[in-house]
């Protein structure tokens, strides 16, 4: 026959196994959060970055074209002719909302 204080053993262990598992629950999501926000933000750096090297380029056509204007040479300067395009979307694309 189980005395009371055994009782009390018991549900203790249960307790501390319950909030073991519960704490374990939220640290694997949190995780799996962290790790879908660094992936949005990996991506969001990606594509900024392919921007900016766009951007980078019009300037320094730009300037080449005040450099030769300044020294009296108006020669047509053409457009820039590479783009850089944007990455393929796959098919489970987190940034697509059409896919939420």
């Amino acid at each position: 026959m189980n005395t009371q204080q055994e009782k009390n053993h018991d549900h203790s262990d249960i307790d501390r196994n319950a909030v073991e598992s519960i704490r374990q629950s939220i640290v694997d999501l949190g995780t799996e959060w962290a790790v879908l926000g660094i992936s949005f933000g990996t991506q969001a750096l990606e594509r900024s970055a392919q921007s900016l090297t766009l951007v980078a380029k019009t300037l320094s056509t730009l300037s080449e074209a005040l450099e030769r204007k300044a020294r009296g040479g108006e020669k047509k300067v053409e457009e820039p002719t590479d783009v850089i395009d944007a990455p393929a979307v796959s098919e489970n694309d987190p940034l697509d909302p059409d896919q939420a």
